[in-house]
């Protein structure tokens, strides 16, 4: 699966929002439906042995459709640590792109809700605005909003500024000066 580095902390594992399985699966079950539903009203639904045949058959199919939805929509998730954003875009049963982003190259993050569905059952899209202008969007996310919200509280906690920044140079300088010292006090004992 995915492996954290040391010292980062799972956060939130943000799968897409359920409406996009349900989609796939209302999809599948019109078109399984709608030839049993023809050949019943043509009258061939029960007769002989094509009839149970092309039933089961259809269920078999669809059913097989839906498995490979759900496990695709199952694979197809946004991890986010304390330290990153890991992406993993599953886009077949086979087929899959991982997408690594770290906080310091995150330079804005912006949601967005487009339409009557997604306004209703609050799914969106998240872009990631990254340093060098490209952009990471995640689409059909569950509460763009909190996702955002969590996103730039762990991007700030990961900033540092310029006074820590100083303060951690110098105090570097300081300990490699006195190891230098030291170093030095030992070679004229000797």
């Amino acid at each position: 699966m995915l492996e954290l580095n040391e010292n980062e902390k799972l956060k939130k594992i943000v799968y897409k929002h359920w409406i996009v399985l349900f989609w796939h699966l209302l999809k599948i079950s019109a078109i399984v439906a709608l030839p049993i539903f023809a050949s019943c009203q043509f009258g061939f639904c029960w007769q002989g042995l094509w009839g149970p045949s092309v039933f089961w058959s259809l269920i078999f199919i669809g059913a097989i459709f839906a498995v490979r939805y759900w496990i695709i929509w199952r694979k197809d998730i946004l991890v986010i640590t304390n330290q990153r954003i890991i992406d993993i875009n599953q886009k077949n049963l086979f087929d899959k792109e991982v997408a690594e982003i770290n906080f310091h190259k995150v330079r804005d993050v912006i949601y967005q809700v487009k339409g009557m569905l997604a306004t209703v059952f609050d799914f969106g899209r998240v872009e990631l605005h990254l340093v060098g202008g490209s952009i990471l969007a995640l689409e059909r996310v569950p509460n763009p909003r909190k996702i955002q919200e969590l996103l730039i509280k762990l991007k700030s906690e990961t900033e540092m500024s310029a006074q820590e920044l100083l303060n951690m140079v110098t105090e570097a300088k300081k300990k490699e000066q006195e190891a230098e010292g030291k170093e030095d006090f030992k070679s004229t004992l000797v």
